[in-house]
């Protein structure tokens, strides 16, 4: 389970909550890659009878050395993203008035 505090947001790699997820009222987005082990994963989805498309994936297991660069390539397309949406509505765009994207 993935809490935030003593509230479940999520099933790591099985299931994902609606409360932790973007809206059009988000204001901060945290990042987060993760490796799963593939059977831990099978063995909790067929547990509680989900069968998801993010068990599908995890329980046939994947590189655990691609999660940094998976969390750093989210990062910079959401960037893209934000300058895309902010570039149609204003149709300026300037370095102070997008947020910054920080990849470690």
């Amino acid at each position: 389970m993935i809490c935030s505090g003593d509230k479940p947001l999520c099933m790591a790699g099985i299931f994902g909550g609606l409360n932790s997820g973007v809206n059009t009222s988000t204001k901060s987005i945290f990042l987060e890659s993760a490796y799963f082990d593939p059977i831990s994963i099978r063995k909790s989805a067929k547990y509680h009878g989900l069968n998801t498309d993010a068990s599908y994936r995890f329980e046939r297991g994947v590189d655990p050395n691609i999660t940094k660069y998976a969390l750093k390539r989210a990062a910079i397309l959401i960037k893209e993203i934000v300058v895309e949406l902010f570039l149609v509505k204003s149709k300026i765009c300037t370095q102070k008035s997008l947020m910054i994207l920080r990849c470690y």
